[in-house]
Formats: C-alpha cells, sequence, structure tokens
C-alpha cells in the first residue's frame, strides 16, 4: 500500500514471508516512480496485522487488510482461527457480491452445458446458409464482429442488415470488411488475411515505448468513435452488454496485448492520462484494459506493420493471458 502523504510502502504479508523487496519488483517501482519524482525519501513500513496459520486463506487476509486500511481501523497482531476466517470470508464474499448484476453472474456447469449443446445445434443449421457469420475467418477465433452470442441467435452489432465480404486472393477465405479492417472498392485488389504474411511479433515490439502507441488524438478519436459505433468493436459491445456472452467477456479479457506486464502497464497509464485529460467520462480502469488497450494496438498494429484488422487480432488472440493487476 503507497501511502504518498507519509512517503512510505506499506507491505502487508499475513505469512510472514516477503521481508524484503525483490529486486524484479523494485524495478517495477522505479519504473512506475520515475515520472514522479523517483524513491528517494521513501521508507518501507510493517504495520500491525492480523497473522495466518493456514495456506488457504490468503485472499481473506488480503480482503481484510484492505478494509482496515481504507477503514482506517487499527489491526492486532493476533493469529486467527479457522473460524475467524470462515466469519470474515462470508463478511468479504457478501460485500463483493450484493451490488453485482444477475446476469454478471458465469454461467452454472448445467447452463453451460445446455449451452454448448445449442451452440453446437445451431452451427450445424449455420454451415448450410452461404451467407452466415460461421463462413467469415474471424469466425474461427472468436473476433467476427457480426458473431452470435455462445449458444444464442442474437448477434453482435444487430443493427447491420448486409454485409460486404472480402475473399483473401492467397488462401481463398472470406471475411467481412469489418472484420478485415477494409474499406473501399475491393473487387479489383488483392487483398491477404495474413495467410502468406509473416509476423514476427518480438521484433514488433523492439525499442517500441508507450508513446508510440498511437497520438493523443489519435487516442481521443478511438474512444470517441468506440463509443458512437463508428467503429465496430465487441470488446466496447461486451462493455455496454455485459450479460450478452460472458464467456466470450472473459476470453477477450484475457487477450489484450502484445507487450510484457511493464510496457503494458506503462501503456495503460498513458492512456488513462490522456482520456482523463480529454474530459471523458469512461476512464474506469477496466474500460481502459478490456476496450481502449486491445483496440488501440489493433490500429496500431494496423498502422504501423501494415496488416490487416483480423491479423491483428490474430496476433492478440495467440497472447499469454494478461493478469490485470488492478
Amino acid at each position: 500500500v503507497f501511502d504518498f502523504k507519509a512517503k512510505a510502502i506499506h507491505i502487508y504479508d499475513s505469512l510472514s514471508l516477503y521481508c524484503i523487496i525483490s529486486d524484479e519488483d523494485m524495478n517495477l517501482l522505479r519504473n512506475v516512480f520515475r515520472s514522479s519524482g523517483g524513491l528517494d525519501g521513501w521508507t518501507v513500513v510493517y504495520p500491525p496485522q492480523w497473522k495466518q496459520q493456514d495456506s488457504v486463506n490468503c485472499g481473506v487476509l488480503v480482503c481484510s487488510a484492505v478494509e482496515n486500511v481504507v477503514k482506517q481501523r487499527e489491526s492486532m497482531t493476533e493469529a486467527l482461527t479457522v473460524n475467524q476466517c470462515r466469519t470474515l470470508r462470508l463478511h468479504h464474499a457478501t460485500q463483493m457480491l450484493e451490488n453485482v448484476n444477475p446476469e454478471d453472474f458465469p454461467p452454472t456447469k448445467q447452463e453451460m452445458l445446455a449451452i454448448k449443446q445449442k451452440e453446437v445445434k445451431l452451427q450445424g443449421t449455420e454451415i448450410k446458409d452461404t451467407d452466415s457469420s460461421i463462413h467469415c475467418l474471424s469466425w474461427r477465433i472468436r473476433t467476427c464482429l457480426f458473431q452470435r452470442a455462445t449458444g444464442k441467435n442474437s448477434v453482435f452489432h444487430e443493427h447491420i442488415k448486409k454485409y460486404k465480404w472480402v475473399q483473401c486472393t492467397a488462401c481463398k477465405s472470406w471475411l467481412h470488411f469489418e472484420c478485415a479492417g477494409v474499406t473501399g472498392d475491393w473487387a479489383s485488389k488483392d487483398f491477404f488475411c495474413g495467410c502468406s504474411i509473416h509476423v514476427d511479433v518480438k521484433k514488433i515490439m523492439e525499442g517500441v515505448h508507450a508513446d508510440d502507441i498511437l497520438t493523443d488524438s489519435e487516442i481521443k478519436d478511438l474512444e470517441r468513435n468506440l463509443q458512437t459505433g463508428h467503429i465496430l468493436s465487441n470488446r466496447m459491445y461486451l462493455w455496454k452488454h455485459k450479460g450478452f456472452d460472458p464467456s466470450l467477456r472473459k476470453r477477450y479479457s484475457e487477450h489484450v496485448t502484445v507487450f510484457d506486464d511493464m510496457t503494458t502497464e506503462t501503456i495503460i497509464q498513458r492512456l488513462e492520462r490522456v482520456l482523463s485529460l480529454s474530459g471523458t467520462t469512461s476512464v474506469d480502469p477496466h474500460f481502459i484494459t478490456d476496450v481502449i488497450l486491445p483496440e488501440a494496438l489493433i490500429q496500431w498494429l494496423q498502422t504501423t506493420n501494415v496488416i490487416c484488422r483480423f491479423q491483428a487480432e490474430d496476433l492478440l488472440m495467440k497472447t499469454k493471458p494478461f493478469i490485470d493487476n488492478e
């Protein structure tokens, strides 16, 4: 916990395992504080806190420590019993769930089975329809902008009734214009989905800084166009309709960056700063991470590396799951 007024880092560790800050964490701290004066004058403090006697109640002790800090309660150094931890677990679970909308809860195992069975039937019917979105190449990686919600008849961006299609010159696969990220007339031009283009992700990331990912005005325009629907985005759609397809929303949230955690955090900080300065109301940290970050990287990959939207999406979906430290 950072106490900026006292210039102190408070360490809460119910198992008393971490008595020092690791070199890796210190490097991360230096990077975070670089733009705000550095770490000179800061101290590390281990305040009194409840102790843990088992290996299963770590989360309970973390929530309790946070609540005590926020509500300015003084903690004792006593070791909590299993029964005390059970009481605290129920208390924190109740606090967390009391304002959650029913549609935001994940499906039960029985509901998931029913959804999968219906999905199989729907796909069997759609495969026979030559104009179905199931034939869009981006459907295979679950990024098609006009796909159905899993196990439902409802589709994303249902207000759009007619789709244009473009065929890859190399592999002959089809994509919606919007899924390919193309506009204009492609009847007499070659289009390549990326099947014949190798993209070296490591080379792309070399020497890239947070300021290289779009200009400030491009970031503001992107956010505005996503809000108005001028740029179609499944991530934006799921942000506005959170119960529409929970499983797909979870999948998207795990694949939002092509960079390492440290670079990604720096990019997120820049996006938050730019959008905060623009006066937008959409500065929710999760909105930045789940929607703006991946869409900004897709636009950057398209413009900087001359690849289509489908290939940019494919790069994102192949990256390791991102752990949001918010």
